[in-house]
């Protein structure tokens, strides 16, 4: 399978603008990491750590602040962000979650 960045780049940003109903609180939620080595190889335990989406959000508003040039690890980071963000989007369409104001 190929993944063209141009067509990844245009869902991505279609599914934001489709799910966007403004700012969401998320607080500073913990999350599980998995290594890479070990998502694809379900014959092992993973040696699991703990990441935190506010510090992952923090690194990429240096990215669109221009403080750091984006780096392979940005994505890792856009992935957290982006659960959480569709985890939340979930809880308000299925009224577990009121909107922020």
């Amino acid at each position: 399978m190929r993944i063209d960045p141009l067509k990844l780049k245009q869902v991505l940003c279609t599914l934001v603008d489709a799910a966007s109903a403004g700012a969401l609180d998320v607080g500073d939620e913990l999350y599980w990491f998995v290594p890479v080595e070990s998502l694809t190889d379900p014959t092992t335990d993973p040696e699991l750590t703990l990441g935190s989406v506010a510090d992952d959000w923090a690194e990429l508003l240096g990215v669109a602040d221009g403080a750091r040039e984006p780096g392979f690890y940005d994505l890792i980071w856009a992935a957290s962000v982006l659960r959480v963000v569709a985890n939340r989007q979930v809880e308000i369409e299925t009224g577990v979650l009121k909107p922020s104001t």
